[in-house]
C-alpha cells in the first residue's frame, strides 16, 4: 500500500494493523511510502493501514522600528531593519535537535521553515518546543521582544500576545508547535542610534 502526501503535510507515523505502528515511519522525506509487507489470506478482511501525516507549521515575525520602546508593533511602526540575524533552536516531535538561522529582509520580515536552508531538517517545521534568539543589526538599540501567537516566555513574563521590554532580552522561549500551527508576530523591537544637528549661517565665525 502506498501513499503520497498532500500538499501542506508532513509525514507522520503509520500503522499496519490496528496497533501495529511501523516502526520509524514518521518523518521520512520521501516523496512516496509503502506500508509491507500486508499478507492478504483467502477470505481476510484487513483494517486499519492507515498512514498519518501532521499539518505543517510555522514562525514568523518582524524586527521592526519600535518608536515608543514598548516592544509592541503599533500601528504606526511598519519600517522594519534588514540584516538581523534570527536563530531557531529546539527539540521536534521525532526527538530531532534542531538548529536555523535566517536574515530578515530589506522590510524586517523572518519566517521559519526556510525552503532554501541546505539543512534538511529546517526545510520544514514539525511539532516541538522551540526557541528564538535575535542577533540585532550593527548600530541598533534593542528595546524588547513581542512574544507571539502561541506562546512562549521571555524574560519573566509568558503567554501568547505579551510585549517584553528590556535592552538585555533578545530570547524567546518555550514556545510549543502543535500540528498545523501559524505562529505569527515574534516580534524584536530596535531604534537606530545617530546622530542630530543643524546647518546654519555663522555671520560672527564663531
Amino acid at each position: 500500500k502506498q501513499d503520497v502526501a498532500a500538499p501542506g503535510f508532513l509525514d507522520g507515523t503509520d500503522e499496519n494493523g490496528t496497533g501495529n505502528t511501523v516502526a520509524n515511519s514518521a518523518g521520512r522525506a520521501l516523496a512516496s511510502e509503502t506500508i509491507a509487507p500486508i499478507v492478504v489470506n483467502p477470505g481476510d478482511v484487513l483494517t486499519n493501514r492507515n498512514f498519518g501525516e501532521v499539518g505543517a507549521s510555522s514562525i514568523s515575525g518582524m524586527v521592526f522600528l519600535d518608536l515608543d520602546d514598548d516592544a509592541t508593533r503599533d500601528g504606526n511602526e511598519n519600517a522594519g531593519f534588514a540584516g538581523a540575524v534570527i536563530r531557531l533552536t529546539g527539540t521536534n516531535d521525532r526527538a530531532q535537535n534542531i538548529d536555523c538561522t535566517i536574515t530578515t529582509t530589506n522590510t524586517g520580515l523572518y519566517s521559519f521553515p526556510n525552503a532554501a536552508d541546505a539543512d534538511p531538517l529546517c526545510q520544514t517545521l514539525r511539532p516541538g518546543t522551540y526557541a528564538l534568539n535575535e542577533t540585532p543589526p550593527v548600530g541598533m538599540t534593542h528595546t524588547g521582544v513581542y512574544i507571539g501567537s502561541a506562546g512562549g516566555s521571555a524574560g519573566l513574563s509568558s503567554g501568547a500576545n505579551t510585549a517584553v521590554t528590556g535592552a538585555a532580552i533578545f530570547d524567546i522561549t518555550n514556545i510549543v508547535i502543535t500540528p498545523a500551527t501559524t505562529a505569527a508576530n515574534y516580534n524584536f523591537g530596535e531604534k537606530g542610534d545617530g546622530l542630530s544637528g543643524s546647518v546654519y549661517v555663522d555671520s560672527n565665525n564663531e
